[in-house]
């Protein structure tokens, strides 16, 4: 899958004002710095995680590690 396609596939997902907020984050975070393919990947899967539903929230993180 490329990095186009797996955009689509979680925007498709997200709800308007999420999509709203995903875009503002763009246009605030990367500004004039460009990321490269593989951070692009990257964060387009681990959006695509947290949209299913597979994370780790802090308290089960600090239950599992004695913090």
């Amino acid at each position: 899958m490329t990095a186009k396609e797996a955009l689509r596939d979680v925007f498709e997902e997200l709800s308007e004002d999420d999509a709203r907020r995903v875009l503002e984050f763009c246009e605030e975070e990367l500004g004039d710095e460009e990321l490269t393919e593989a951070e692009i990947e990257a964060g387009l899967r681990g959006r695509a995680e947290f949209a299913r539903g597979e994370f780790v929230t802090d308290e089960e993180l600090k239950r599992k590690y004695g913090l």
